[in-house]
């Protein structure tokens, strides 16, 4: 089983409802979620199942690419007032989307230059991969964990 999804921006807008002077935002940005069952070496192949059964175990893998959190204080434009944004079809809406990333990414490369209190990543994008390995055998064994987790952060 393989499931990827690519380019996911979640992004919530308070414009002067909790603090009538001052509005905010905060979104999650994702350029690429993958996950993937795999072979005991951690490489994608097509998996036959008895194979997977007479081994008794499953190995998988989650790779998530460039996620990244931001947090905009007393911020002066908001998409939900932005005529031009709410008028968009879907795929324009994304190119709107891109163009506000790559504006993210050079104020965080000019806040580490600048040293700026205009810092807006809370998480600045990282790559995540997690496998993990299940024990499928149904009887529990004392000395055989019931999974294995490895996780890379870089």
């Amino acid at each position: 089983m393989r499931v990827v999804v690519n380019n996911v921006h979640v992004r919530f807008e308070d414009t002067g409802v909790s603090r009538r002077e001052k509005s905010f935002n905060f979104g999650v940005l994702v350029d690429q979620v993958q996950y993937s069952s795999t072979n005991n070496r951690f490489e994608r192949v097509f998996l036959n199942i008895d194979d997977k059964k007479r081994e008794n175990r499953s190995f998988s893998m989650l790779e998530v690419k460039q996620a990244a959190m931001y947090w905009n204080t007393n911020v002066h434009e908001n998409w939900t007032k932005n005529s031009e944004f709410v008028n968009l079809d879907c795929a324009k809406t994304i190119d709107f989307s891109k163009k506000y990333v790559e504006n993210l990414k050079r104020k965080y490369h000019q806040f580490q230059q600048n040293y700026n209190q205009n810092q807006v990543y809370l998480i600045q994008p990282l790559d995540l991969t997690i496998k993990w390995r299940s024990n499928l055998n149904q009887k529990l064994q004392p000395n055989v964990p019931l999974s294995t987790d490895n996780i890379d952060i870089s």
